[in-house]
Formats: C-alpha cells, structure tokens, sequence
C-alpha cells in the first residue's frame, strides 16, 4: 500500500495538499483496477463480498463520503456476511478509531480487529441539555461492551466500544 507507486498513497497525499489550501473545490482521486475504484453503489456490494472471500476482510475496505452512507454499507455487509443486519460485534471484525487514546497509543483513523468479545455493560449519567430554549436535566444511558482488540502494530488491547456509537450514523 505504501509503495513508490501506491495510488493510495498518491492519493491520500493529494488529500493532504488539499488540506493546506484555502480553496478546496477539487479532488480527483486518481483509480487503478484492484487498488484504487470508483464503483457505483448496486456493484459495490458484490465486489465487496468477492473481495473478502478472495483477500480476506483485513485487506478489504469501502470508504464513504459520509458517516450515513458508511452505515447503511455496514448494515448491509453485515446482513450478507452473518445473516441479520443487528448482528452483534464479532471476532474478527474491523473497527475504525474515531477519538484518540494516548493512553493505549492509538490514534484516530487507525483500524483494529476485534479478537474477542465480553460483557455488555451499561452506564446512565445525567446531563444538561438545551430544549425549547431551556436548560433541562435528562438521564442518558450509554451501552459499552468489553472486547479484547489487536491493533496496527499487532498489539492486543483491552478496552471497551460505544455500542452506542458504532450503530449510529
């Protein structure tokens, strides 16, 4: 992926020259077939799945524009690879970091791979929210679930998910 002649790295470096400019109106992501591929949504499914089945789901992934998008494909690739769209974390899936933790040293925007799943625990807090102009007091309640997890160094982590914010959009 990260070779002289990586299109991927070509262009996630556009990407970030992007960034460092004021006018931020044009990206072409430069494609090559089995690296780098515009597809359109009715094919991308299928040539997900033959992926995963081909390279295995560590060396395949389905980047989105938005967060709405990336969880309609995860719903469906969940529902084509266990059967049920709802089905619980699983040994083997990949997750993406979404907030760094410099304590276990893994940053946002890395993947991990769940190695194992545990207990389902809960946790309500009150909070102070702003509703019709007021500020009023309501309980949330958040789920975590604990899973044993490797990451990009091939590191095992245990930690716990925001199951909350792994279903949402």
């Amino acid at each position: 992926r990260q070779t002289g002649e990586s299109i991927i790295l070509k262009n996630a470096m556009q990407i970030r020259d992007l960034l460092g400019k004021e006018q931020r109106n044009r990206l072409i992501m430069e494609e090559r077939d089995g690296d780098v591929e515009n597809l359109q949504p009715g094919t991308l499914m299928n040539r997900y799945l033959d992926g995963i089945k081909e390279e295995g789901k560590e060396n395949c992934i389905v980047i989105c524009f938005a967060n709405s998008t990336a969880s309609e494909y995860n719903k469906e690739i969940r529902k084509a690879v266990y059967g049920n769209e709802n089905t619980p974390l699983q040994c083997g899936d990949t997750l993406m970091v979404v907030h760094n933790n410099y304590l276990m040293d893994i940053m946002n925007g890395e993947f991990v791979s769940v190695v194992s799943t545990g207990n389902i625990v809960q946790q309500s807090a009150p909070v102070y929210i702003q509703e019709g102009g007021k500020k009023i007091r309501k309980t949330i309640t958040l789920n975590f679930q604990n899973v044993t997890i490797r990451d990009q160094k091939d590191d095992i982590r245990y930690c716990m998910v925001l199951l909350d914010l792994l279903n949402n959009e």
